[in-house]
């Protein structure tokens, strides 16, 4: 399949970036802004999740039906998203 991309705007609240799906997918997550994003499941929070710096990125592939999900400790922050389906 083709890849595939697109900007999510993380906020306080846990945000859907990807997933859903019943496809395999490989996924890169760029955090394009000033501050730390913390990425995990849908309870993600800003003390539990995974600490994504800013302008680091992350590599991870999703199975089974999983989601990735990005909260901030305060305010909006952009990331983008590459991913292909398997």
């Amino acid at each position: 399949m083709a890849i595939q991309q697109k900007r999510v705007t993380i906020t306080t609240t846990p945000t859907l970036i990807l997933g859903n799906g019943e496809s395999p997918l490989v996924v890169k997550v760029h955090n394009t802004s000033g501050n730390a994003i913390y990425l995990g499941g849908g309870d993600v929070t800003s003390a539990s999740g995974y600490h994504l710096e800013s302008t680091e990125s992350l590599d991870i592939t999703l199975v089974h039906s999983n989601s990735l999900y990005g909260v901030t400790a305060s305010g909006s922050h952009a990331i983008t998203v590459l991913w292909q389906v398997l």
